[in-house]
């Protein structure tokens, strides 16, 4: 148990300002905050220590019963600015497209959805628990989901066993914190907009566009625990709640 908190760095929970340093202790930078969430709703997070050394966030409003939230989970590679610049400056020419910000750019490797608490908990630990070398990739091409009813825009990855191996890891990961399985096959992509009503002739020039698009091989020496959290009229918060080196 020792050294799977050791691989643990930073950890922060969505809503209040935590973060530990790395090793078996965590320490909070603040006693409480004061949230106010889309709907109106105002509520105080306070930082609770459980025996294992996670910090919990307890959610109370006025004198009611306390009680812990669920968080939307997943892992993924976050893209250097390098990168990410030169992705930015694909985003054009598609009307409908919701573009997606720098800091929500990465490259999934596994979606968990809604999760509670006890079950993020074990989680980290198995993702903790991940063992993997660093390696280099490249993003090249691009595509769409939805077919002939174009929803997304995405940059594909070149090929590489190690992104595999990763992805797959963490899917055990997964298993063994008691989530299903993921039936859908892994397409590793960088998801670039969301499109609403967008023309197909549209969609199709974009990836004509960007066929030949290639970005430098970038190392990937580290993965993230991010969370999502829900906003009005605005792409998701994204949060880094985990990270773990690799190597």
């Amino acid at each position: 148990m020792a050294a799977r908190t050791a691989r643990r760095g930073k950890y922060r929970r969505v809503g209040a300002r935590l973060q530990g340093e790395t090793g078996s202790r965590r320490i909070p930078l603040c006693e409480r905050s004061r949230i106010v969430f889309a709907s109106g709703l105002e509520m105080v997070a306070s930082p609770v220590l459980d025996r294992a050394g996670y910090h919990l966030l307890v959610f109370r409003s006025d004198n009611r019963t306390s009680k812990t939230v669920s968080l939307r989970l997943f892992a993924a590679l976050p893209i250097p600015d390098v990168i990410a610049e030169r992705l930015i400056g694909l985003q054009k020419g598609v009307p409908g497209a919701r573009w997606r910000p720098r800091e929500n750019l990465h490259l999934t490797l596994r979606f968990f959805g809604e999760v509670s608490e006890d079950v993020a908990e074990d989680l980290d630990g198995e993702l903790a628990c991940v063992r993997a070398k660093p390696f280099e990739i490249s993003l090249k091409g691009a595509g769409s989901f939805g077919g002939a009813s174009p929803h997304a825009l995405w940059m594909g990855v070149e090929a590489h066993p190690s992104l595999i191996m990763l992805a797959k890891a963490c899917e055990r990961a997964a298993r063994r914190a008691g989530l299903k399985a993921e039936s859908r096959r892994y397409m590793p992509h960088v998801t670039m907009a969301y499109l609403n009503k967008t023309e197909l002739d549209r969609v199709k020039a974009f990836e004509r566009r960007c066929a030949l698009f290639k970005t430098p091989a970038f190392t990937v020496d580290r993965f993230h625990l991010y969370s999502s959290l829900p906003r009005s009229h605005e792409p998701n918060l994204y949060r880094i709640e985990a990270e773990y080196p690799l190597g």
